[in-house]
């Protein structure tokens, strides 16, 4: 994705939750919709958060998914409030999320 400036969202999530680390965001998830293809990061998900339940990430969180702008009703760009996330990126449809990979680890210093 990086090489070639594309990718499928896991090429692009995945791009993206490694730069932000390097950045020195925390904290970061790199999510799984377990009911469709497609993969994103969410940025600031409160401690004891469900992963499975974008409503208790919290009012910090943010979806960054660089793939998803003007796909899967992702109209509003790149990045939007985590509680916008069932409107804005499966168009009202329900759907479950799962976190893949979570920096900083759990129990670990958060800034």
């Amino acid at each position: 994705a990086k090489v070639y400036g594309c990718g499928n969202c896991g090429d692009m999530a995945a791009l993206a939750y490694t730069l932000l680390q390097q950045w020195g965001v925390k904290p970061l998830d790199l999510m799984k919709c377990t009911n469709m293809d497609h993969m994103f990061v969410v940025i600031g998900m409160r401690d004891g958060a469900d992963p499975t339940d974008y409503r208790s990430w919290g009012p910090e969180a943010v979806v960054c998914d660089p793939w998803a702008p003007g796909v899967l009703g992702g109209q509003k760009g790149r990045h939007y409030a985590a509680s916008e996330i069932a409107a804005t990126m499966v168009g009202g449809q329900t759907t479950r999320y799962t976190s893949v990979q979570r920096f900083p680890q759990p129990g670990s210093h958060r800034l």
